[in-house]
């Protein structure tokens, strides 16, 4: 692979890339299979409650004064707010984008593709930044961890 190429790959390696892929994934498998149910109605709901929990999420980083991309060291533990509740409300936010997108295409074999995106955002993101709160705040963000799970 060229250098080029792992640049740009490595610039476009990120969490709401993963997301539109999942749902791109998701749209491809619903247009192959017959299987639906109807539960458009709520999927709405939770697309405006993902995007809510993003909305409400990012600005802590600005009020933090610390970075919102991936691989970056913080500058801050961000633990109030929606993040009394969730370690990471973001990703959470797009899990529930990406749930409300299954039921909106009403797909049983596109709804299995949703653990892939939770692997994928927790081995190339979480694990990560998880490593780095510890290695900045060494004695705060365990006691965070012991706290407040993950996801929710």
């Amino acid at each position: 692979m060229s250098e080029a190429v792992g640049n740009l790959l490595a610039r476009i390696d990120l969490p709401p890339v993963w997301t539109a892929l999942t749902a791109l994934a998701m749209t491809l498998v619903a247009w192959l299979t017959p299987w639906r149910f109807d539960a458009d109605l709520f999927g709405w709901l939770l697309l405006g409650v993902g995007a809510g929990l993003i909305f409400l999420a990012a600005p802590s980083f600005l009020l933090a004064n610390t970075p919102i991309m991936p691989r970056q060291d913080p500058n801050a533990l961000i633990t109030g707010g929606i993040y009394k509740i969730s370690r990471n409300p973001i990703y959470l936010g797009m899990l529930v984008l990406l749930i409300g997108w299954g039921l909106i295409l009403g797909s049983w074999p596109a709804l299995p593709l949703l653990a892939g995106f939770v692997l994928i955002v927790n081995k190339r993101f979480i694990a990560d930044e998880e490593a780095r709160l510890v290695a900045r705040f060494p004695e705060a963000a365990p006691r965070y961890f012991a706290r407040v799970r993950r996801w929710i």
